[in-house]
């Protein structure tokens, strides 16, 4: 028993501290007149403050219709548990403000809408510039007001993005020509390297004046997508960004109220540590809704899931992430430690599904 409670307090510690470094969804920052607001105004800014945190935490913007979030906007002001102001760069003052993270759920599941959890693909951009004849790909160690654009779009959606070096060891995969041309091989034998598991191709040309024309194509898990856009350069890359994480969140992010127990079986655990920070792992995943420790070895660990929608769901959300990957050998160690020995589950175990995955150190 003082081991099994051991386990239990040592894993409570590890998933606060990995919690917090995970990006903050629940906080927003409003542009406002000044630090002087008015009770309606301040309300305003909780309000607008809570419909951009609705926007990463649903995931999808078309679930995201004030008339619709009217409802769950009017709870703003009592789901407030901290705020404070600041002064931009541009001598903007910013209301910034922090709403409770269950309040906000529990909304959202009492309106039948989806919740993105915290554990979300990173997406690798190869973007090829033509403006006036030059050339050029938007890299990680340059200076862009196109690069900044898309960096605030992505933190508007609450998902990371990352630029490739473009150092000589990504010369030697591919060409500008090959990111300009789409050509797939060259593109994905250079993403390896990079801890993305989605990467957005996209093509610019400046046309006539201000006019720009945009083609963007998505290498996701799940399919690959391609489309154009013309407009201005604001227009042509908020597009790019957001139509990627629209089509990502269709297929990671379910609205399913429906409950069912699966358990996952994980192979080549090693460690305590590496153990907690499954069951974290598991916690951050949109699909579950509870997560019970069950069995503990040296090597492996099995764990009891309580899932929203379908198993497919869940296995796609885990596809996306570089934590497990599928055991196709099930080499799994029955030598284990009961976490938790009363478990109903447990017992059960041949009668629900099992999913059998490898830990990646």
């Amino acid at each position: 028993m003082k081991k099994i409670l051991g386990i239990s307090l040592f894993l409570l510690t590890l998933v606060k501290i990995q919690a917090s470094e995970i990006i903050n969804l629940y906080e927003a920052e409003v542009p406002v007149r000044s630090k002087n607001l008015s009770t309606a105004e301040q309300i305003n800014a909780e309000q607008q403050g809570l419909q951009d945190i609705l926007l990463k935490v649903v995931g999808n913007r078309n679930l995201i219709n004030r008339t619709y979030l009217n409802p769950i906007l009017r709870e703003a002001p009592n789901l407030v548990q901290q705020f404070r102001y600041s002064i931009s760069d541009k001598n903007v003052p910013i209301f910034h403000v922090n709403f409770d993270h269950q309040g906000v759920k529990d909304l959202l599941v009492q309106n039948n809408l989806p919740i993105w959890g915290e554990n979300r693909p990173a997406l690798l951009l190869w973007i090829a510039i033509e403006d006036n004849r030059k050339r050029y790909l938007l890299t990680s160690n340059q200076s862009s007001l196109f690069i900044d654009r898309l960096k605030e779009q992505a933190d508007m959606r609450g998902i990371p993005i990352t630029f490739p070096l473009w150092d000589l060891e990504d010369q030697k995969q591919l060409t500008f020509g090959d990111v300009w041309g789409n050509f797939t091989m060259p593109i994905q034998t250079a993403s390896h390297r990079y801890p993305a598991t989605v990467q957005i191709v996209g093509r610019i040309l400046r046309q006539e004046g201000n006019n720009w024309e945009g083609r963007w194509s998505l290498y996701s898990i799940e399919e690959t997508q391609s489309w154009s856009i013309s407009g201005g350069i604001d227009q042509v890359l908020d597009n790019g960004l957001n139509k990627s994480v629209d089509i990502i969140t269709s297929h990671l992010v379910s609205g399913s109220s429906t409950l069912q127990s699966i358990v996952v079986q994980v192979s080549n655990v090693g460690s305590f540590t590496n153990y907690a920070r499954l069951s974290s792992y598991f916690k951050t995943l949109s699909q579950v809704s509870k997560v019970q420790p069950i069995q503990l070895s040296q090597k492996n660990a099995r764990f009891s899931l309580e899932i929203h929608g379908s198993i497919s769901d869940l296995v796609s959300a885990i596809s996306y992430g570089r934590v497990l990957t599928v055991d196709t050998q099930k080499q799994y160690d029955t030598d284990t430690i009961e976490v938790n020995p009363n478990n109903s589950t447990e017992s059960n175990i041949e009668k629900n599904e099992v999913l059998n995955y490898k830990f990646i150190p």
